[in-house]
């Protein structure tokens, strides 16, 4: 009986250490396979954001200075000449970069109907600007450009009387050595400083449009009177070249003296422009359909002191074929340019 109790109590050990082994081992699933605990998993640390260097803001890069061709070489092969020059007034003074100093073509021209200044360029440039400081002008004046001296000379604009004496003004791109500056013998002409500017892309230079040509350019022009001598013809009213010029003769006082411009056609009108060379009476502007029909009167305008910006004619509203300048005579006066624009 002891015998038996001790195996009894020794089996019950046995099974006992076994319960226990089993137990911390983690038990057994449904299916009797033993069942692992997971790991726990490790936090992620989120990484780091990198910090965005700001861009930086790009400068906008500067308008080039204009380049002045009297400097690309220090003046050294830039040349002037004139045909006239008054005592120590020499041309070269024209160019010298000194505003202090001047070219003077006073008095009349030997040989000439013009006074004339020729600016040698030294090489071919591309020119798009020129600016020029007058001591005194009193006349419209052409400028004229060449890259053969011993060739033809190309006409580059007329330029009326500056109200100021400083201008400057773009033109067209234009190839050239030698520029010429024209006018009349017949007033003072006097530069202190000419500049010529490179052309550059972001010059702009207005071309003609349909909004602002000329519809009397060329056109016929007809008088009742005589011409003071035959370079001052009526067609020079309406060439588009503002260095020429129609003078009558002046007549008597009870004459009456016009000039009239046929465009060709009937338009509708925007405004009438005159340049005068002298206006030294009261005048009339007269619009008409026809040759023969009545003319209708749209400006009185007066005697003018100061000629040198074009006189304005609002014509809005007109229509017409004909225009007509009218006037009393005896007394001096004479016209540069007649232009018309349409509406």
């Amino acid at each position: 009986m002891k015998k038996f109790m001790r195996k009894t109590i020794a089996v019950f050990i046995v099974l006992l250490i076994s319960i226990s082994c089993f137990a911390a081992c983690g038990g057994n699933d449904t299916e009797g396979n033993a069942t692992n605990k997971p790991a726990p998993s490790a936090t992620v640390k989120p990484s780091a954001t990198p910090t965005t260097e700001p861009t930086a803001t790009p400068e906008s890069t500067p308008t080039p200075e204009p380049v002045k061709v009297n400097d690309l070489t220090d003046g050294e092969n830039v040349k002037a000449e004139a045909n006239i020059e008054q005592d120590d007034y020499l041309a070269e003074l024209a160019i010298d970069n000194d505003d202090t100093t001047r070219w003077s073509g006073a008095g009349d021209a030997i040989d000439s109907e013009w006074k004339e200044i020729t600016i040698d360029l030294g090489a071919e440039y591309k020119i798009g600007e020129i600016s020029i400081f007058w001591e005194s002008i009193s006349n419209p004046y052409k400028i004229y450009y060449t890259s053969d001296k011993t060739g033809e000379w190309k006409d580059l604009m007329s330029r009326p009387v500056p109200a100021d004496l400083y201008e400057e003004f773009l033109i067209p791109a234009t190839t050239a050595r030698y520029i010429k500056l024209s006018s009349s013998d017949t007033g003072f002409f006097s530069i202190y400083e000419i500049e010529i500017i490179e052309h550059r892309e972001d010059m702009k230079y207005e071309e003609d449009t349909d909004e602002n040509v000329n519809i009397a350019l060329n056109k016929t022009v007809t008088t009742n009177t005589r011409i003071e001598n035959d370079t001052l013809g009526t067609e020079n009213a309406t060439d588009g070249d503002i260095s020429t010029r129609w003078a009558p003769m002046p007549g008597k006082p009870d004459d009456t003296i016009f000039i009239t411009v046929d465009l060709g056609q009937k338009y509708n009108l925007s405004s009438i422009e005159i340049l005068f060379e002298s206006c030294q009476s009261d005048f009339i502007i007269e619009v008409c359909d026809t040759a023969e029909g009545e003319y209708k009167v749209i400006e009185e305008g007066l005697a003018l002191v100061s000629t040198a910006e074009p006189y304005v004619i609002d014509a809005e509203g007109e229509s017409a074929q004909f225009i007509r300048y009218r006037r009393q005579g005896g007394v001096w006066g004479s016209i540069f340019e007649i232009v018309v624009y349409a509406a």
